[in-house]
């Protein structure tokens, strides 16, 4: 082999070691990012224009209690995690996905801008009106014995 072979070589490698080193990094940011399901603070005000748009708060505040389970247990991932925004199932022909659908029809999540769809999930937000709502609301999302069992384990600790 001659000087320019081997040269070839190791820049090939190095190449190699940098795309595998700079994928690794991204992979590690979108993983960091998905797990802490970080919250939107910059929409906020985008958010109270979509609210006057899709209808009236009051009216949406009504659909919040006639969720059907499937979309209450979306709902729940915001209000257990307590983020305004989290990554979600979205493959295709899955109940989570029409239940999905049908929450950013009502106007009550929407797609977050400017973030990536990774695989089959997708980062969605919820109206910041929803959220309050929600966290001081919560018979929206569970049934009366899920908050008798739910305040048992918080008075025990």
């Amino acid at each position: 082999m001659d000087l320019l072979t081997i040269i070839g070589i190791i820049v090939k490698i190095i190449v190699g070691i940098i795309a595998i080193v700079g994928g690794t990094y991204k992979f590690y940011q979108w993983w960091k990012s998905a797990r802490k399901c970080k919250a939107n603070k910059g929409s906020e005000k985008n958010q109270d224009k979509s609210a006057d748009i899709n209808g009236s708060i009051e009216s949406k505040l009504e659909i919040l209690h006639d969720l059907p389970e499937t979309e209450q247990q979306i709902l729940r991932i915001y209000i257990k995690s307590k983020a305004l925004t989290c990554l979600l199932d979205v493959l295709p022909n899955k109940p989570d996905r029409w239940a999905i659908n049908s929450l950013e029809e009502k106007g009550i999540i929407y797609k977050t801008p400017h973030e990536r769809q990774i695989l089959f999930q997708r980062p969605y937000s919820i109206h910041h009106w929803a959220y309050k709502y929600l966290r001081n609301h919560p018979e929206c999302l569970y049934s009366e014995e899920e908050l008798k069992h739910m305040d048992h384990i918080d008075s025990n600790g």
